[in-house]
């Protein structure tokens, strides 16, 4: 970690239980993330998976783009500068053709 010059040791689980953790947070929509792990609104597959602290510290040390190498007028021009490059493979990934209905479709 950049700030602090302690390694985060996260292992590929602990990223993909925080990926997986991130993606039933948003689909469950709670006011505030640490509800999850908490009490009554405690969510047991969140709440199991990964301790409270430690989802908040991996999500604190994720980057997407180093912050050094953007340049001052490149993060003036860009207000998502930090998260341009996620956006644009999303956008390349939703980019699947769809296809209309065939005569075997059924409606119900």
């Amino acid at each position: 970690m950049k700030d602090t010059g302690r390694s985060l040791n996260c292992s590929v689980a602990e990223i993909k239980n925080f990926f997986g953790i991130a993606l039933l947070a948003g689909c469950l929509n709670f006011p505030q993330i640490r509800m999850y792990w908490s009490g009554v609104t405690r969510v047991p597959r969140i709440a199991t998976a990964t301790r409270r602290d430690r989802f908040f510290k991996i999500r604190s040390s994720l980057k997407v783009v180093d912050d050094d190498s953007v340049t001052k007028l490149s993060k003036e021009a860009d207000r998502l500068w930090k998260v341009r490059r996620l956006a644009t493979s999303r956008e390349s990934a939703t980019d699947v053709p769809q296809f209309g209905k065939t005569e075997h479709s059924a409606q119900f």
